[in-house]
């Protein structure tokens, strides 16, 4: 009896992985590069983890997963490609929760941090003293830029920013900082190694089968 692998996927197939995990993935790997590549890791301490930065899996609604374990099977050269990813992005997160408590623990911080709610104070800004800490130390390991008027932070960010971002380069935080820098770097190889993979399949089955890429809205 012929197995998949020997029949290999036809047309309609190859539209139903198009329409589904191919578009998800791609772009959410799009919008993971761009993340990385600005050293905006999307963590936060609360709930601990990277919020647009995901293992693979989580990219695609699993209601496409069936579609996804078929290409996978027809492609195993895929599969380490996604492991490299989702242990990347796993080392990724135990880095940015590394660094985050090294924020926190800092001397310098502490100092900053009275100032800010001094400051705060005297302008008749009030804003609750965790929320402050857990927000600020977060828009640190992200590298956030300046917020908008409207976000509820942005009074203690704004005109803090750039020496909240020089605690990264304090004797207690600088080696933690490096560490997930380069769990960062070696993300983004991963990220880019799958997006060549699906890109290239995508590609070739296209062209092959006579299936677009995208088809025009209706």
């Amino acid at each position: 009896m012929p197995t998949e692998e020997m029949i290999g996927p036809g047309p309609a197939t190859v539209r139903a992985w198009f329409d589904t995990f191919f578009r998800d993935l791609l772009s959410a790997l799009t919008r993971e590069r761009r993340l990385l590549q600005a050293e905006n890791w999307t963590w936060q301490a609360k709930p601990q983890k990277l919020v647009m930065i995901r293992p693979l899996g989580q990219y695609t609604d699993h209601e496409y997963w069936p579609n996804f374990d078929q290409f996978k099977r027809l492609n195993q050269n895929f599969i380490p490609l996604m492991e490299d990813h989702d242990r990347s992005v796993e080392e990724l997160t135990h880095c940015c929760a590394d660094y985050r408590s090294a924020l926190a623990s800092c001397p310098e911080w502490a100092q900053l941090r009275e100032q800010i709610l001094m400051n705060l104070t005297y302008n008749s800004i009030s804003i609750d003293t965790d929320e402050l800490e857990d927000s600020l130390l977060d828009l640190v390991v992200n590298n956030s830029p300046e917020l908008l008027p409207g976000f509820p932070i942005a009074p203690a960010w704004n005109p803090n920013r750039e020496r909240l971002l020089k605690l990264r380069e304090t004797p207690s935080v600088s080696s933690a900082y490096r560490l997930a820098q380069a769990a960062a770097l070696q993300l983004r190889g991963a990220t880019g190694r799958c997006m060549d993979f699906l890109e290239q399949s995508r590609e070739g089955l296209s062209l092959k089968l006579d299936v677009p890429i995208a088809l025009p809205s209706r």
